[in-house]
Order: structure tokens, then sequence, then C-alpha cells
């Protein structure tokens, strides 16, 4: 079961049954062996197909699925979410800094007033915050990746 899944008592998965995101496992239901599930439709699990299970795709599921429950692949993947958040986290304040060190090396009380640095702030700043947006979701892309059909060894 993938993330978001609601198992009611007495449902039942059969063996390499796949639910995906947001399945709701009715009371008393049964989900086939090998079959793939994903979302829900008036509350049942909505059926996407089977799958059928040969040698080769047993084998290449076990490989995934040890690449994934080994420590390499964990620390990696944790290691390099954290350091996602640390240069993420300061983001917001980094673009409030660089906002106002752009209005103090042009702007001047004197000669423009203060009506020119009430315009010009949010405007610098909504600026600013476009490009912070555009560069967490490149953060996220490097951590997600961007999915392609067959891409990925079994999912």
């Amino acid at each position: 079961a993938l993330d978001h899944c609601t198992f009611l008592p007495g449902s039942t998965v059969g063996e390499r049954s796949v639910l995906g995101t947001c399945s709701l496992a009715p009371q008393h239901s049964y989900f086939a062996p090998s079959a793939i599930y994903s979302g829900s439709v008036r509350g049942r699990a909505t059926y996407l197909r089977d799958a059928s299970v040969t040698k080769a795709l047993k084998q290449q599921e076990d490989e995934a699925m040890q690449d994934l429950d080994s420590p390499r692949t964990w620390w990696g993947f944790n290691v390099y979410l954290v350091a996602v958040a640390l240069l993420s986290a300061p983001l917001p304040e980094v673009t409030w800094m660089i906002t106002y060190i752009i209005l103090c090396s042009f702007w001047d009380p004197d000669r423009h007033g203060f009506l020119c640095l009430i315009v010009l702030l949010p405007g610098i700043h909504f600026l600013l915050t476009v490009i912070d947006l555009f560069l967490l979701i490149a953060l996220k892309w490097s951590v997600m990746g961007v999915y392609k059909e067959g891409d990925h060894r079994f999912f």
C-alpha cells in the first residue's frame, strides 16, 4: 500500500497486490494477488489492472525492493532531503534581504520620496519570490525526479 491508503476491518490484500495513493479498502473487501488499484470511486478502490508476475518481473521487483531497503539508499536520500531543507528554509528571509539591498542601492528618500519605496517594494519582492518559487521547484525535481514512463524498474 502506498501513501494515504485506508484499510477498513476485514479487508484482505493478496500477495504482491498494489494499492496506490488514496485507495480505500472497504470492510470485508478482497484485493486479488498481483492486481493494481489506485484511488477511490464511490467508496471502492479503482481497479487498474492485473500484473502478470513472470520470473523476470519478480526478480526485477525483488532487486528494486533491495535497492529501496539498502542503508546506502536510505541514508543518501535522507541526507539529500536534509540538505535541501537547510538550503530552502531561509529562502523567504533571504528574499526580503535581497529586496532591501536592491532598494537601498538606488532609493534615496530625499530624491525619490517614500511613495517610490511603497510602489517598488512589493514589485521587487514579488519578482524575487517568483524566482524563489522556481528555485524550490528545481530543488523538488532534484529530489523526486521527473517521472517518465519506463524510468522505474517496476513501479
